[in-house]
C-alpha cells in the first residue's frame, strides 16, 4: 500500500483532513482490487483456497495465502506461534489477527505473542482450527483487514 512521506495511506489522509466518504471509497477500492481469499475446505492436514489452491497449514492475509511453513521460524507444538511467525503479516496493518491452535489445541500460543500482537494495537484472536477458520471466513468475508495462521492438524 503507498504511503505518503509522512507514512499515511490515501484514505488516511482523507480521513486527516475531514473528508471520511472519500476515505471510504478509497478503501473499498483497495478491497475490491485485492479480496481476502476464503478457505472453502477444512479436513484433517488439508485445506483448499477459493482459487483451489492446497495447503497443510496456511497464511491468510488480505488479498492472498501462502503455505505456511514452520520451519522458517523453527515453530513447534511448543512453545508455539511465534512473532517471528507473524512479523511480515504484521507489516500489512491487520485490523485482526487469528490464531489457530489446530484441530485438537495442541499448538500453543505464548502469552508473549499475543502481547506483541496486542501492542501493535490489533484485536488477536486465538481459536481452535474449525472456529478460527469460520471466525477468519466470515471477517474476511466482510472485508475487514484480517490475518491469519491457520494448522490443520493436532
Amino acid at each position: 500500500m503507498l504511503r505518503n512521506h509522512r507514512n499515511l495511506t490515501a484514505a488516511e489522509v482523507a480521513r486527516k483532513n475531514g473528508h471520511a466518504l472519500v476515505a471510504e471509497v478509497i478503501e473499498a477500492d483497495l478491497r475490491l482490487a485485492r479480496p481476502n481469499l476464503l478457505l472453502t475446505t477444512l479436513t484433517w492436514g488439508h485445506m483448499t483456497d477459493q482459487t483451489s489452491r492446497e495447503f497443510k497449514d496456511a497464511r491468510l492475509y488480505p488479498g492472498g495465502a501462502a503455505a505456511w511453513d514452520w520451519g522458517k521460524t523453527g515453530t513447534r507444538h511448543q512453545p508455539g506461534i511465534q512473532w517471528a511467525d507473524l512479523e511480515d503479516l504484521m507489516s500489512l496493518q491487520p485490523e485482526i489477527v487469528i490464531l489457530s491452535r489446530g484441530v485438537n489445541c495442541v499448538l500453543q500460543v505464548p502469552t508473549d505473542t499475543i502481547e506483541a500482537v496486542q501492542a501493535t494495537g490489533t484485536l488477536v484472536l486465538v481459536l481452535q482450527t474449525d472456529e478460527a477458520v469460520a471466525e477468519y471466513n466470515r471477517r474476511a468475508h466482510a472485508g475487514a483487514r484480517v490475518v491469519a495462521l491457520v494448522h490443520s492438524t493436532c
